[in-house]
């Protein structure tokens, strides 16, 4: 599949920046921990639609049998908000 140049405008400040043209999967505040990296892995699949609508944060809450709560959940991920981010 092709991706479409998703980089920022050469005049945006975070122009050239690290993660200029890429889907940052993260959680409060990481973007490396075994967390973050289990987001990816329930999300990656959805990055085309995340490459669709730049500049905006997806919100899923993620069930995982991984990390067990007291309360029964069902497994998997649940989107439960998008939004637009500041781009200038």
């Amino acid at each position: 599949m092709k991706w479409k140049n998703f980089r920022l405008p050469e005049n945006h400040p975070s122009y050239g920046a690290d993660f200029d043209g890429k889907t940052l999967f993260s959680t409060t505040g990481s973007l490396d921990s075994d967390f973050a990296k289990m987001v990816e892995t329930h999300c990656f699949k959805y990055e085309n639609i995340f490459h669709d609508y730049p500049n905006h944060t997806f919100l899923f809450e993620i069930c995982d049998p991984s990390d067990v709560h007291i309360i029964r959940e069902n497994f998997g991920k649940t989107l439960i908000g998008v939004v637009e981010v500041a781009t200038t």
